[in-house]
């Protein structure tokens, strides 16, 4: 059970804000799905919900100008396809922020774009809309037999979040739908021979929360104190 966790595909969802902090920062999230459009497993896209640890750095001269952001993360059941991040945001001398950018896996890529009302310090509202390919049947793990989805989920990620600081903290709240589709084999339990082609829907909410810290508030958290060179 445990292996095939592993190897599950991981939703793919956007854990920043639209404004660019700069610097480098060690990111933990958590994502769950507080709603599935089950329908007696209907709609089982086979899609898991996002865990997972990471590293970004963002590039800014100055807090008006426009930034850049990259980043990586490891998702918790899917160790061997991590995800790549990159995103521009557009010169914001104000509160309005906007910009685009793309989640690259081996298992999925989305596109999105996000827009929000955003303090130079990148606390604020915002909203993001991505779309996600999911590339391969997720529902397939080795030593299960499955028929083969005959298009994998593709669906609309509509969102909202806000970005504040906690205790010092930087963090990202966040929900995340996905409106889309998958077509699917249906095989018949009478006759396993006998399957049908069936579109099926993807309908799922995702809640979470990203925390962003520096590589050495990550390391003192791991460790406890540090050597003064480190501190």
């Amino acid at each position: 059970m445990l292996f095939a966790l592993t190897l599950a595909a991981c939703a793919p969802v956007v854990t920043h804000g639209p404004r660019v902090e700069p610097g480098t920062s060690v990111t933990a999230n958590v994502g769950v799905f507080p709603f599935v459009c089950w329908q007696n497993q209907a709609c089982d896209s086979g899609v898991d919900p996002a865990l997972s640890l990471g590293l970004r750095h963002g590039f800014m001269r100055d807090t008006a100008g426009a930034a850049f952001l990259v980043g990586a993360s490891l998702p918790l059941f899917d160790p061997l396809a991590p995800e790549l991040d990159a995103y521009a945001q557009a010169p914001a001398p104000g509160l309005f922020t906007v910009g685009a950018g793309g989640l690259l896996s081996v298992h999925h890529a989305e596109p999105y774009v996000q827009a929000g009302l955003t303090r130079p310090n990148g606390d604020g509202w915002f909203g993001t809309l991505g779309y996600a390919w999911i590339y391969a049947d997720p529902r397939n793990y080795w030593g299960q037999q499955r028929p083969h989805m005959v298009t994998p989920p593709r669906y609309w990620a509509p969102g909202v979040g806000f970005h504040g600081h906690v205790l010092g903290r930087s963090m990202t709240a966040y929900a995340n739908g996905a409106l889309g589709y998958f077509v699917d084999r249906n095989v018949s339990a009478d006759a396993p021979a006998d399957t049908s082609i069936v579109r099926r829907n993807v309908r799922a909410v995702v809640v979470g929360i990203s925390a962003q810290m520096s590589p050495v508030d990550f390391l003192r958290g791991l460790l406890g104190p540090l050597p003064i060179p480190f501190r």
